[in-house]
């Protein structure tokens, strides 16, 4: 179960559960969680009854659950879906954690998920420590252009210009309206003709064409892709080769997160906020 999936899909999942169960389900925090609250809705049942929402009863007999990468799973905000997901189980449970590191958000959720918890910890030779722990590849190069408000549009298609028509990028901006409006913009005059073509536009709410026009990003060699800092959380594409961040981050430490899983350039439009960036980095 994941985000993105057209309302049709997501009737034929809920509808297939309800009549063979399932014995693995592999899904995201909030995708589990909107599927548990419209369930009723979409099996045209009373959306406060959950008496017969076979979501919930499935998890209710539920033997085991895995977090895979805990830790991200508490920075890319999934906090509160956990905790819901977690009031559903039965207490009678196995439950395993498994989390590259180990922080204090983390011993709250052991304590309040799991009983009589047992640590296991694979640790490794200590003369590869050092090269190991090291969270920015060392590859890794990152820009900040500081520029007038009037200047920064004229940066960015100056950039993309540039860049285009041989590489692959990712610009990141604060809101879904911001996405919209910068991909008409460079889509309808901004960017020539063979350039416009390469623009993709992604967010939450374009619904079922999100997954399309992920792939078709994903799938080719140039391009750029305008999405909301959101979208890093849990982006995977080969063959990135630059991530402009247009305004600051929603959260400072997600240019770290960039950094590890981003494997590429990256480089801030900023307005004057020589501070800001530095405390960024």
């Amino acid at each position: 179960l994941s985000g993105g999936a057209a309302h049709a899909k997501r009737l034929e999942d809920l509808q297939r559960f309800q009549a063979t169960g399932a014995t693995i389900i592999v899904a995201t925090p909030g995708r589990l969680v909107d599927l548990v609250q419209k369930a009723p809705l979409f099996l045209g049942q009373e959306s406060n009854n959950q008496t017969f929402n076979p979501i919930v009863r499935g998890l209710r007999s539920l033997e085991i659950l895995i977090l895979d990468e805990a830790d991200r799973l508490l920075d890319m905000g999934f906090e509160s879906q956990l905790n819901s997901i977690l009031g559903m189980l039965p207490k009678q449970r196995r439950t395993g954690l498994f989390s590259a590191t180990q922080t204090n958000r983390l011993d709250d959720l052991l304590r309040a998920g799991l009983r009589n918890p047992v640590s296991i910890v694979v640790r490794e030779k200590e003369e590869l420590s050092t090269t190991h722990q090291q969270r920015t590849p060392l590859t890794l190069e990152n820009y900040f252009l500081v520029v007038d408000p009037a200047d920064k549009l004229c940066a960015l298609i100056t950039f993309l210009r540039s860049h285009l028509s041989t590489e692959k990028i990712i610009v990141f901006f604060a809101s879904c309206a911001a996405v919209d409006y910068f991909g008409r913009l460079l889509r309808n005059g901004l960017l020539p003709p063979n350039q416009a073509s390469l623009v993709h536009v992604l967010h939450r709410k374009m619904r079922s064409k999100r997954v399309a026009e992920f792939e078709k990003f994903r799938s080719t060699k140039k391009g750029v892709l305008l999405c909301t800092d959101v979208m890093a959380r849990g982006i995977d594409v080969p063959g990135i080769n630059w991530v402009l961040q247009w305004d600051p981050p929603s959260n400072a430490r997600w240019i770290s997160f960039l950094s590890l899983h981003l494997p590429t350039f990256i480089g801030s439009l900023i307005v004057h906020s020589e501070i800001y960036v530095m405390f960024l980095v």
